[in-house]
This record gives C-alpha cells, sequence and structure tokens, in this order.
C-alpha cells in the first residue's frame, strides 16, 4: 500500500502478507495505524519519508518479515513519527532512522538479525511515558547512534540474547539512558565489543543501569573527547580487560 502527495490514510485491523514494502507512505503523507499486521516483505515492513508522519496508538502494529527483509520501520528525510506498540521480528534492522527523521516510542519489541535501533544524519528517538522496549539477537549493534540523539527519561529498556557486536554505540552523538537492563552480555572472542561504546565528542546520561557480562576489552568504553555521567548503576564484571576504560581526553 502506497500513500503520498499529502493523502492521509487510516487503517485498523488490517493484515498485509507479501510485497516489497508492506506499507508506504511519501511526500507530506500521514499513516495511520492500529492492529495492523504486516508480515512476508521482501524489504520494509512500513516506509515513512518526505516529511510524512507514521501514528500508530495503543492497538499496535506486528511486523514480520520475509526471507532477507532489511528493516521493520524506516523514517527517512524529515519524517516523523509516534509509535504507541510494536512488535518487530525477522528483518535485519527493527527500527532505522535517518536523515533528520523523529519518533517517539513507547512499549516495542524488536528481534533482529543486525541492528535492533539505527539513527543517523541528525536524526531522534525518544522513549517517553514509562514505556517498555526490548531488542534481542543482534549481531552488530542493538542500539547504533551515529549524529543523532537517543533518549530514554523513564522508560525501560531491556537488551539481551545478543549473537555478537555491542549494546550500545554512540559516536558523534548524544543519550539519555535510564533503567537499562542488559542481564547476559557476553563477546568473549569476538573482539573489541563493549556493552557501550562512547566515541568522538559524543555524550551519555546513564542512571539505574544493570549490566552484567564479559567482553574481550572493556565492558564500557568512553572515549576521543566524549563525556559520561553514570549515576545509581550495577556493573558486574565477570570476565574482561576491564569494566569502566577512559581515554583520548
Amino acid at each position: 500500500i502506497f500513500v503520498g502527495a499529502g493523502t492521509t490514510l487510516s487503517i485498523e485491523n488490517l493484515t498485509i502478507s507479501g510485497g516489497s514494502y508492506g506499507l508506504a507512505a511519501y511526500r507530506n503523507s500521514n499513516l495511520l495505524l492500529s492492529g495492523v499486521t504486516i508480515e512476508g516483505f521482501t524489504q520494509r515492513g512500513i516506509s515513512v519519508a518526505h516529511s510524512s508522519y507514521l501514528g500508530v496508538n495503543d492497538g499496535g502494529v506486528t511486523i514480520s518479515g520475509g526471507t532477507d527483509s532489511s528493516y521493520g520501520i524506516l523514517l527517512s528525510t524529515g519524517a516523523s513519527g509516534w509509535i504507541h506498540t510494536s512488535n518487530i521480528s525477522n528483518v535485519e534492522t527493527g527500527i532505522n532512522l535517518w536523515s533528520q527523521s523523529f519518533t517517539y516510542i513507547y512499549n516495542f519489541s524488536i528481534e533482529a538479525s543486525n541492528r535492533g535501533i539505527s539513527l543517523s544524519s541528525g536524526s531522534t528517538v525518544h522513549m517517553i511515558g514509562g514505556g517498555t522496549g526490548t531488542i534481542e539477537g543482534t549481531s552488530d549493534r542493538a542500539v547504533s547512534v551515529t549524529y543523532g540523539v537517543f533518549d530514554n527519561s523513564d522508560g525501560t529498556l531491556e537488551i539481551k540474547n545478543l549473537n555478537g557486536g555491542r549494546g550500545l554505540d554512540f559516536w558523534m552523538s548524544q543519550g539519555n539512558i535510564h533503567n537499562l537492563k542488559m542481564p547476559d552480555y557476553d563477546n568473549t572472542g569476538s573482539d573489541w565489543n563493549p556493552a557501550i561504546s562512547l566515541d568522538t565528542n559524543s555524550s551519555l546520561e546513564l542512571e539505574n543501569a544493570e549490566i552484567t557480562g564479559s567482553t574481550d576489552g572493556a565492558l564500557v568504553v568512553i572515549e576521543e573527547d566524549s563525556l559520561a555521567a553514570i549515576n545509581d548503576s550495577n556493573l558486574t564484571v565477570r570476565s574482561s580487560g576491564y569494566g569502566v576504560e577512559v581515554s583520548g581526553g
């Protein structure tokens, strides 16, 4: 289903199967969803671009990709969203924002093979309202932020059952993360992959975090003129070079 040129489309209690994209909204359009299932697509479940808007209420969306599906939800080129409830699985990347896009997210579950949430090029994600998010199964980054902002001031984020890579990765970006749970982080034998990496003029406020794990290097790495505040948190080091490593200014 494709909408464009300022169209508003509201969909309730519908299952969409197959196609390259399940739903697409471009060029200042609005896509409003409740109780929608999108499955079996080959590229993108939902693609919203060119200053368009995605609204998902508490009826939610369930997104399950087909073979080699790239994205569950993609917001790009100034798109915005409010995603109350989403369940995303069988994709390479769960939620991807780039080129100055923005979304609120509340309750979500992401099972992705490569990345859970990925932000770049001036994009922002806000977890709000005490919602709960779970990311599992990623092999590269559970949360990747490059030239972006990831904010979770009062929700709970759990990262678990990873297949490699890093948990949270910030590069020239900002983060505010409260109530982080990372109970089983284990990346021994997978090269230098910290649970949290803060690199190159990045900043992070981490509060009420619980991280337990092992790596070949350090569990938390802060480097290259980055700044971190870690408050009221528990870091349990099972096997690694360091719990926290700080370097490069």
